[in-house]
């Protein structure tokens, strides 16, 4: 007979298998909204936010999910005392999850670059528009970066400018640029 502890191991392990193939691994999503007649909102999904990795997220979870199971159905066979067998479970899933829990930090956010663009390196960049730029209303162009890849910014022009045109970035004003059409075309 199959073991209660088994069936939790492959069913985490197989799900976190799946996440990973899908290349969604600690982004999965599910929106809720609940209202609790007591008053208590329950929207959102469940992780904490910011920028760090949330102890509480799905992958996390499944990775203490399938280390409580792996070692509950061993520890199953080995010990006499059956009500042992989820605390020592436990105790050892909490410890390797937090291990792992640790290096996915250490390796998927401390050792990330710095994403921050310095708009005033961003002076003399050719960029593309996104959105049509005239003498009168703002438009957006999009900056490739090292930092962070692609940017879109609020840009300005004394000139008409078409979307998808090359511009020259002249000037930085608080959040945005001012950019001129570049010259010799494109």
């Amino acid at each position: 007979m199959i073991s209660i502890y088994l069936i939790i191991a492959i069913i985490c392990a197989l799900l976190l298998v799946i996440m990973a193939a899908f290349s969604d691994f600690g982004d999965f999503d599910a929106d809720m909204d609940v209202d609790v007649d007591a008053g208590v909102d329950l929207s959102g999904h469940g992780d904490f936010h910011g920028g760090d990795i949330s102890p509480l997220s799905i992958p996390v979870m499944l990775v203490f999910g399938t280390v409580f199971g792996a070692t509950g159905s061993i520890f199953e066979n080995i010990l006499a005392n059956q009500y042992l067998v989820p605390v020592y479970a436990s105790i050892i899933g909490i410890a390797i999850t937090a291990v792992v829990f640790v290096i996915l930090v250490k390796v998927f956010i401390k050792t990330q670059m710095h994403t921050q663009v310095d708009l005033d390196k961003l002076v003399g960049f050719d960029c593309e528009t996104t959105m049509p730029i005239t003498s009168d209303t703002p438009g957006q162009i999009m900056v490739i970066t090292d930092e962070r890849g692609r940017t879109l910014l609020t840009a300005t022009s004394n000139v008409s400018i078409p979307t998808n045109a090359t511009v020259t970035i002249t000037k930085i004003v608080g959040n945005g640029v001012i950019v001129i059409p570049k010259s010799g075309g494109e």
